[in-house]
């Protein structure tokens, strides 16, 4: 189901989150022109793979101002180099794409997933069930 287009996301949105494979036809899907559609001042965040934003589109959109700031959890090239100009900005902030290891967050995995066995053994449904 299409909620709305990728115009419409890329023209709206305050932050832009991206979650998706990295497939030949989404390599590069937000580079120069996607990022000059974005609003002034939003910021972009990875946690999906490298290669989906052109590093270079994006330097150059944060070092002009139009975008404001980017998150990466991903890149290109990892682990990234130390020579990516990316790392020498103010308004990136970029982890290794374990981003989420943390003492609290394996916690409620392991918790999540002890709730998820004992419902599937118990004939119940799926409290969080990713389709």
């Amino acid at each position: 189901m299409i909620l709305c287009s990728q115009e419409e996301v890329l023209t709206g949105c305050d932050f832009l989150s991206l979650h998706l494979p990295l497939t030949d036809e989404m390599r590069n899907m937000i580079s120069e022109p996607e990022l000059s559609r974005m609003k002034q001042g939003a910021y972009v965040i990875n946690c999906a793979r490298g290669g989906i934003v052109d590093e270079k589109a994006l330097f150059e959109a944060l070092v002009s101002g139009h975008i404001a700031g980017a998150a990466m959890d991903v890149s290109e090239v990892e682990p990234m180099s130390v020579e990516n100009h990316l790392l020498t900005l103010d308004n990136v902030i970029v982890t290794p794409h374990i981003g989420m290891y943390s003492k609290e967050a394996i916690g409620a995995v392991s918790l999540i997933c002890a709730q998820n066995v004992a419902a599937c053994t118990g004939g119940k449904q799926l409290q969080h069930r990713v389709v």
